[in-house]
């Protein structure tokens, strides 16, 4: 991964039928309904996916000290 991950929530508002959302680096996107909670199922299963990848990185460099 070359660019840094943001640590801070999205901005995400309804308006006039579509979700708005913006963010760090000049993030932004406009969405259907359907496409915004596609993307937030989505983000979700990833996020927990990542979250497990730390985990396990974590664990592996606590096993190789020992």
């Amino acid at each position: 991964m070359t660019i840094k991950p943001c640590e801070q929530c999205f901005t995400v508002a309804a308006e006039e039928g579509h979700v708005l959302v913006e963010g760090q680096h000049g993030l932004a996107a406009t969405l259907t309904p359907e496409a915004a909670i596609d993307s937030a199922d989505r983000m979700l299963e990833e996020a927990s996916t990542a979250l497990g990848q730390r985990t396990m990185a974590r664990v592996k460099r606590e096993v190789e000290r020992r």
